[in-house]
């Protein structure tokens, strides 16, 4: 993992986001359908899972940075746009926010792992 792919991929998939919640918000029905929940979460992990994947073999210290810097980005990006953008509604869903819980799951459960095995005596 470099510096690059860490903040290059976390700026792309906080844009994704940002794009996600504008239009669910703002074009669907939110508050109504359960399987519009389900759908969007799913293209959280979806989306998280392949980013983490690219980053290459990481340990799950680098996977607690990656989840931690993720998670910045996307709260300083919906406070900054998503919020001014589809309404502040957003922020107060609470059904956006097990979008972060899914994002932190994603991360450390699909990140590339290295297995270490010991030498037998």
């Amino acid at each position: 993992m470099t510096y690059t792919k860490l903040f290059g991929y976390g700026l792309f998939l906080v844009a994704v986001l940002v794009f996600l919640k504008i239009v669910f918000f703002s074009f669907f029905t939110w508050g109504d359908t359960t399987s519009l929940h389900f759908f969007y979460w799913g293209c959280i992990a979806v989306l998280v899972a392949a980013l983490v994947r690219r980053l290459g073999v990481i340990t799950l210290l680098e996977a607690l940075v990656v989840t931690v810097l993720w998670i910045l980005f996307a709260i300083i990006a919906d406070v900054a746009l998503a919020g001014p953008l589809a309404g502040w509604g957003v922020l107060a869903d609470p059904d956006f926010a097990i979008g972060y819980l899914v994002l932190i799951f994603a991360v450390m459960a699909f990140h590339k792992k290295r297995h270490v095995h010991r030498r037998q005596l």
